[in-house]
């Protein structure tokens, strides 16, 4: 499919209609490397075919350019039919008049399209030919489309113009660049559903909307599995050109190839320009590639015209193509020309980041400025471009530096690694610390330390370092000290080994004021929300927080307040100060923005957007991978919130495989992320129908907690999943007593969705009708607070618990609840209700209740290509997916749909398409869900 396109084909279908009535002509289409030229004209043969024409096609090719009559072949030879050279005359008048009666035979049975790609590189007699037919195309039904890049020098320049410049040539059109609405739409079109707005983005502007660029990236980063095969949900993570780079040699060589052709001096100012980037301007070019100003400017004008450089300026016109010919700069030249680039930027004053990258890569520099600008360049890049920041305080490291510049240098380090190499940064803070003397400096490092040894599980070393801080004192009772006293705490509280520690100075704060009476009012609204004093209080205090702006975001005290946030239930305002922190920071600054990920995957589950948390929370588990720190506590509660989104999507299967895979087996209750994911798999087992291991992980998480300190179940709901576990195992004493503990802590805390889960779930484990007077109070105040995944449950046990006595108003119950869960994605959910359903002697009848909207996208197309009567193997081999991935979504289809084989498969999509047509079906809420696709 081609994007982007409309008006080009829009042209060649008009062209297809006059050529029957009116006679033919010539259409161009010009382009610049990559526009997608060849692309089109294979799209304008295939409509041809589909209409009768005769379709002859040739490409020229620069290699080929002296061969007489070569393009001319190639158009008879793509008939079956031969042309053989008649000598030196061949394009006389004679030869040039047979070959055109040869085409005009042709013509009589049906139309005849010729097309010609790179007309730039067709050889003399061709062109003349060409020439020729289209002068005379107005007598018989043949148009010609061509594709020409205006770059490129033709064999014979005044040839050529005289074939454009002709009355027959209807249209020249040049190809646009993609917008990034349409690099958007190839890319869903690419991954089976849609992406996300920032993937689309980040493609878009690697490539600048070049479509060749953009599928060369496509292919590479499928390959590089950064992407998923066609079909697959997505793009997991957003690739970089590094990533990119390796795969696209071959386009890079064409790239070359086109440089080389252009002029001896092109590929010495493409490639300055390149290396320069956006500073790149006439006279940094002409200093780097080391050329005239006339030299240069001659070249210049062939670069726009190739559209390797923007018009009107002397940067690169496609970053992708920048990074390519940066990288085939020989590694022995690269030095010299950073060298050369540093200082023209010095001397013109640009700013430090410029040329301290230059002045990194140049190597040995000896100049007495360089340090300085270095110190300046990391600290302009310390915010935005951490990584590059680490770079350059690295190599400022390489020279003598000692004392006091040498801890500031090793302190700046460590804080840039801290969003790149978590083991590095620690090992340079810890030399920074060693060197530092002024508490205020000491209070600064042992921040940042504090940080990396928490995410690397050394709370113990953490605290210590933290503790050791205040005890030594100095520290003014302002920012340093307060964000010291937070950072005590908040480390402290993860690990079940500081606990101890942390509490005591807790007590001491309650005594004589201690240490934290400099702790801010925002800690202290993170301890109610977690011993579940009060929502509404909490939630008072964290929106004072928040409300603060950027003075705070993204320290602990606004990462805490956010998550109390998503424990109030205000699920929105938390996604809002997620994306806010998203947009504050970029792809380089990895741990904060996991951080943001995981608060926006958790409010999302609490507005029922299931895909999207998915997609959240799959990419912050990319993200601590890239950390090196997957295996560590932060990523098992990073894993917790993605393994009870995957249950709710029905996918309980890949979460247990992923526990199992990341090395969960076995759950060291050492870290209260660990104790999250006890809890989540607990969750997972009882959806599974494993009532017994799930209980079994409910009691330790419930030990935990009281170990913590920890009594709100908005937090972790363990007495409501302990009891959800006993009324599984038929035990109703059992159930009541832990249901009554989860309602009583509801009812304290009072947010509405986690009260109307209590309310259902102690509502479940009694009998009579103080069952369905909870069960009423739960849907009330579910609807109320527009939790509809929690509501579709409360209706589901509604109509079981009323589907003996009340059949019919059941039924009418469940389908409601039906349509809620499928609304928000709620599979696994879904497909229970429809279970219940079938036992209360209903069924799923309308459009938007089909049992195929449990489907995936993915799983719907495998199951249609089934029931045509393809194999397992061949729908593996049209996908470009392994054989296994077949199996286990037709596995993954007959569990949901009820079904035994592809005849039962066979006859349940016949009826869902029957009554989509009775019906009037819209489209399958399922399908339509973002991201819905493949998992592999």
């Amino acid at each position: 499919m081609i994007f982007g396109r409309s008006a080009e084909l829009a042209g060649v279908s008009d062209l297809l209609v006059d050529v029957q009535s009116n006679g033919g002509g010539l259409v161009v289409f010009e382009g610049v490397f990559g526009s997608g030229k060849t692309e089109l004209l294979r799209e304008a043969g295939e409509r041809a075919r589909q209409q009768g024409f005769h379709v002859l096609s040739a490409s020229a090719d620069f290699p080929e350019r002296l061969f007489r009559f070569g393009v001319v072949q190639q158009l008879f030879e793509s008939l079956g039919d031969e042309f053989t050279d008649t000598g030196a005359d061949s394009d006389s008048f004679r030869v040039l008049h047979g070959l055109y009666r040869k085409l005009a035979e042709l013509s009589r049975d049906a139309p005849v399209l010729i097309l010609v790609d790179n007309l730039e590189f067709i050889d003399e007699p061709s062109i003349r030919w060409l020439d020729f037919v289209v002068r005379r195309s107005q007598n018989i039904p043949v148009a010609i489309i061509a594709t020409l890049n205006p770059g490129e020098q033709p064999q014979d320049p005044r040839l050529l113009p005289g074939l454009l410049l002709s009355r027959l040539c209807r249209e020249r059109r040049r190809l646009p660049d993609l917008r990034p609405k349409e690099t958007a739409e190839l890319l869903a079109e690419f991954a089976g559903s849609p992406v996300s707005a920032r993937v689309a983005e980040r493609y878009h502007q690697v490539t600048d909307g070049n479509p060749v660029l953009l599928r060369e990236c496509l292919r590479v980063a499928q390959a590089a599995r950064l992407l998923g095969s066609p079909g697959e949900a997505g793009c997991p993570v957003v690739p970089s050109t590094v990533d990119l780079l390796p795969g696209l040699t071959l386009l890079r060589d064409r790239l070359l190839a086109q440089l080389q052709r252009a002029s001896p001096h092109a590929l010495s100012v493409a490639c300055a320009a390149a290396l320069l980037g956006s500073a790149a301007d006439d006279d940094l070019t002409t200093v780097v590639s080391g050329l005239t100003r006339s030299e240069f400017a001659d070249v210049r004008v062939r670069l726009e015209e190739l559209g390797i450089l923007q018009r009107n300026a002397a940067t690169v016109r496609y970053p992708l193509v920048g990074e390519l010919l940066v990288s085939a700069i020989p590694v022995a030249k690269r030095p010299e020309l950073h060298s050369r680039a540093a200082r023209a930027l010095y001397q013109r004053g640009a700013a430090p980041e410029w040329t301290s990258m230059h002045v990194v890569e140049a190597g040995a520099f000896d100049e007495p400025w360089a340090e300085q600008v270095l110190l300046k360049g990391g600290e302009s890049l310390a915010a935005t471009c951490p990584k590059e920041a680490a770079r350059i305080y690295e190599r400022v490291l390489q020279e003598p530096v000692t004392g006091e510049r040498r801890r500031e240098v090793l302190a700046r380090l460590g804080t840039a690694q801290l969003d790149a190499d978590v083991p590095a940064s620690v090992r340079h803070l810890e030399a920074a610390m060693e060197l530092a003397a002024a508490p205020d400096e000491r209070a600064q490092i042992a921040l940042g330390l504090s940080c990396g040894l928490a995410v690397t599980d050394r709370h113990e070393e953490a605290v210590a370092r933290l503790i050791d801080v205040l005890a030594k004192g100095g520290l003014e009772k302002g920012e340093s000290a307060q964000r010291i006293v937070e950072q005590l705490v908040l480390v402290g509280t993860e690990c079940g080994s500081t606990l101890d520690t942390v509490f005591a100075l807790l007590g001491a704060d309650e005594g004589d004021r201690g240490w934290l009476g400099r702790c801010p009012g925002t800690l202290k609204a993170l301890v109610r929300a977690w011993v579940g004093s009060s929502a509404a209080q909490v939630q008072r205090r964290a929106r004072d927080l928040l409300a603060c702006g950027h003075a705070v975001q993204g320290t602990n005290a606004w990462y805490a307040a956010a998550v109390s946030l998503v424990w109030s239930e205000e699920h929105e305002l938390a996604s809002r100060y997620a994306e806010d922190e998203l947009r504050a920071t970029n792809a380089a600054t990895l741990l904060r923005r996991v951080r943001a990920l995981l608060l926006r995957t958790q409010a999302l589950h609490g507005l029922d957007r299931l895909e999207q948390a998915r997609q959240c929370g799959g990419e912050a588990l990319d993200m601590l991978d890239r950390l090196g720190i997957g295996d560590q506590a932060m990523a098992a509660g990073a894993l917790a919130h993605y393994i009870t989104v995957l249950v709710e999507l029905d996918e309980w299967d890949t979460a247990a495989n992923l526990i199992a895979e990341r090395g969960w087996r076995d759950i060291p209750l050492t870290h209260w992320q660990h104790v999250m994911l006890a809890h989540a798999r607990a969750v997972l087992r009882v959806r599974a129908g494993d009532h017994r291991g799930g209980l079994a992980d409910a009691t330790t998480v419930g030990e935990a907690c009281r170990r913590w300190r920890m009594s709100n179940p908005a937090v972790v709901p363990w007495q409501l999943t302990a009891a959800e576990c006993h009324q599984g195992l038929q035990a109703p004493g059992e159930a009541e007593r832990f249901a009554a503990q989860g309602l009583a802590a509801a009812r304290r805390w009072g947010s509405p969705r986690l009260l109307g889960r209590a309310l259902r779930t102690m509502g479940m484990s009694l009998n009579g009708p103080r069952r369905t007077e909870l069960l009423t109070e739960s849907a009330a105040l579910l609807e109320s607070c527009g939790a509809r995944l929690e509501l579709a449950r409360t209706f589901m046990a509604i109509g079981t618990t009323t589907r003996e006595k009340h059949p019919v108003a059941a039924r009418r119950t469940l389908r409601h609840a039906y349509e809620l869960a499928v609304s928000c994605g709620g599979k696994g959910v879904a497909r229970r209700i429809q279970e219940e359903l079938t036992q209360a002697g209903g069924r799923i009848a309308q459009p938007a209740q089909r049992g195929i909207d449990l489907l995936t996208v993915s799983e719907l197309r495998v199951a249609e290509m089934a029931v045509s009567g393809m194999t397992n193997q061949a729908i593996a081999r049209r996908l470009k997916v392994s054989l296994r991935n077949i199996e286990a979504h037709l596995t993954h289809t007959y569990r949901k749909l009820g079904v035994t084989g592809r005849s039962e498969l066979s006859d349940l999509l016949r009826r869902s398409a029957v009554e989509m047509r009775t019906f009037g079906g819209g489209p399958r809420p399922m399908a339509a869900l973002p991201g819905a696709g493949w998992v592999m």
